[in-house]
Order: structure tokens, then sequence, then C-alpha cells
């Protein structure tokens, strides 16, 4: 008795069965947020554009006081970054000047550890060497 897939799927639960829906619609009330977040992002990269156009338009056709003007505040942003630059290379070698110092610590501890447990170990085997001379006179 052969049975149909259709009647199969109707007599189980089954993710099959379940009604399609229909599509999911743009939310209505975000529509507006949204719109207004883009013309935001629309806007800024259009006075960025505008900024660098001005700059540039300053350091070819500018009077000599705005490329002086320029070239200080390049020179500025230069030390800025130089400066910021050290900062962080000494910050680095703090960094890795720490983690060699907790390696080290961390070697010593192991390296003492490592001398006590043979220390005990040499004197329990002289313990147990010892004790095996002692019954070793008994018995003779």
């Amino acid at each position: 008795m052969s049975s149909s897939p259709s009647l199969y799927l109707s007599s189980k639960q089954s993710i099959l069965n379940r009604p399609k829906k229909p599509p999911s619609k743009a939310n209505v009330s975000n529509r507006e947020y949204e719109y207004m977040k883009e013309q935001r992002r629309l806007e800024m990269l259009r006075n960025k554009a505008n900024q660098t156009r001005l700059r540039r338009a300053r350091e070819l056709y500018g009077t000599r006081t705005e490329r002086t003007e320029i070239r200080d505040q390049q020179l500025n942003d230069m030390a800025f970054w130089k400066t910021q630059k050290q900062k962080r290379v000494q910050a680095e070698r703090d960094y890795d000047l720490k983690k060699h110092m907790e390696a080290e610590q961390q070697r010593m501890e192991t390296e003492e550890l490592h001398k006590k447990r043979d220390s005990a170990k040499r004197a329990y085997l002289a313990h147990i060497a010892s004790q095996n001379r002692q019954v070793s006179y008994r018995s003779v």
C-alpha cells in the first residue's frame, strides 16, 4: 500500500506544512528615520569633499600667509603624529618588558621548583639507601 507524499505530509507535523507567509514589508515607522540618517551621511560627505576642495585651492592658489599657515599646520600635524608614534612604541616596549619579566619570573619559579623537587628526591633516595643499609646489617 503506497501512500502519496501529500497524505504523508498532512498526517505528520512537518515544517513543509506551514502556510506560506507574504514577504515582509518595509517598516513604515523607521522609514523617516532611515531617510534622515542617510541625508545626514550624504551631507557629511559633501562637507568633507568641499573642505578638501577648499584646502587644495588654498594650497595651490592661496596667499603667502595662507601657504605658510598650511605648512605650519602640516608641521604641527607631523609632530603630533610623531609623538603619538613614540608614545605607542614606548607603550609597546613597556608591555614587552613586562611580559619578558613575567616570563623570566615564571622560569625562575619553575627552576626553583625543579631544584626543590630534585633535592627532595635525593634526600628521599638517601633515606631509602640508609634504611636499606640498616636492614642489610641486621640480616647479616
